[in-house]
């Protein structure tokens, strides 16, 4: 209960939040803070750094934003990862706007961003996005071997 008194507050009034992990390497690295500001998914721009709510806390790219059945479905990525998922605007906390290492010195991204490649073809973005809805709908959330199949067949045509 905790944690999600202190997600809700991190999404209403923002804060500094520690990192752990490698998905963001070289980028972010374990112990680095980044400061963390409220935002709609409607404002958040491709290659921008967002945080969102998925068993925990994650920082990841955005790659690609759409807007299917009222909602904002974020597709994003780790900047150390070759696979990247989906999100709902409702499990966005918030965009990064502020990134210090671990001796409080400020850290600036590489002028322009990270590239972000991303063109997979419309066909297989809407199938991958309404598998996501149907796991998150139907399935509570928990895998089973069609959805996880066709999770693995998407990353891998969009990643040759």
């Amino acid at each position: 209960m905790r944690d999600q008194k202190a997600n809700f507050l991190l999404k209403m009034k923002g804060g500094w939040l520690e990192t752990c992990g490698s998905c963001m390497y070289p980028l972010l690295k374990t112990g680095f803070k980044i400061k963390i500001i409220p935002t709609a998914a409607s404002t958040l721009a491709c290659g921008q750094l967002f945080v969102f709510e998925n068993q925990g806390l994650i920082c990841h790219r955005l790659l690609k934003k759409t807007k299917l059945l009222g909602h904002y479905w974020l597709i994003h990525r780790g900047d150390n990862s070759r696979a990247g998922g989906v999100c709902g605007d409702d499990d966005l906390i918030g965009a990064v706007s502020e990134i210090r290492d671990s001796q409080g010195e400020p850290v600036v991204e590489p002028a322009g961003g990270q590239a972000v490649d991303f063109c997979p073809t419309g066909v297989f973005l809407w199938l991958y996005i309404l598998s996501y809805i149907f796991k998150r709908k139907f399935f509570r959330f928990k895998h089973n071997k069609v959805i996880r199949t066709g999770n693995d067949l998407y990353w891998k045509l969009i990643s040759f």
